[in-house]
């Protein structure tokens, strides 16, 4: 399928036929899915993890549909069939896709309890913070779900101003100085907000950053 892109791009060169012309014809096929049957795990409703080959959707450029995989996840069942897996049906999954480790964990993600397989960025003893993405006008919008030990969780997304990130980053962690100080000097670019976020939750668990770690 690659090198039929690539004949496809020469060939439209050579014509001299238009820059939108290539991008319609070339669209459809690069993201078209592939589907790649790979190594992994669920976690049962009854907490037990269990080995399954799960199949992942991907691209030509290798990239798999991260999108899809928040709401639902193909398993290879005990009889070697396909079988479709919600939140409602397992606690989450996880597999190894070119020699790096994904996990989901079924979590609501709004008032009304609808659930989402989320991605642990970081599971502290004070607070863990989960990540999942939502198409919004053709490009990902990142959310965060911030959980505290207690239970009680704050929900944002880097579509909210950055002022309104920091100010219900600060309420949510009234009670530690360290990290409203962390805040207050955080949140400049919405492009850093996922590396922003991620400094102030390991703050709150007492945790240094991995590039500090190396350099001490």
């Amino acid at each position: 399928m690659e090198n039929q892109v690539k004949r496809l791009i020469i060939n439209i060169f050579r014509q001299g036929i238009s820059l939108t012309l290539i991008l319609a014809l070339i669209l459809p096929q690069s993201t078209k899915a592939n589907s790649k049957i790979v190594k992994g795990y669920i976690i049962s409703q009854t907490n037990d993890t269990l080995l399954r080959q799960i199949q992942v959707e991907a691209d030509i450029f290798g990239q798999f549909n991260e999108i899809k995989l928040y709401h639902e996840v193909l398993i290879l069942n005990d009889n070697g069939l396909l079988q479709l897996l919600t939140p409602a049906d397992i606690k989450g999954f996880g597999f190894n896709y070119k020699d790096k480790q994904y996990a989901f964990i079924s979590k609501p993600v709004d008032k009304s309890g609808k659930s989402l397989f989320v991605e642990p960025l970081i599971a502290g003893r004070r607070a863990t913070l989960y990540l999942y993405k939502e198409l919004s006008y053709m490009t990902n919008e990142y959310r965060f779900t911030v959980e505290k030990q207690d239970g009680t969780f704050l929900r944002l997304s880097d579509f909210a101003s950055l002022e309104s990130f920091r100010q219900q980053l600060k309420t949510f962690f009234g009670d530690d100085k360290d990290a409203i100080s962390l805040i207050d000097g955080s949140f400049r670019s919405h492009s850093k907000i996922e590396k922003d976020i991620t400094n102030v939750v390991r703050e709150v668990n007492h945790e240094q950053s991995p590039m500090m770690a190396t350099t001490k």
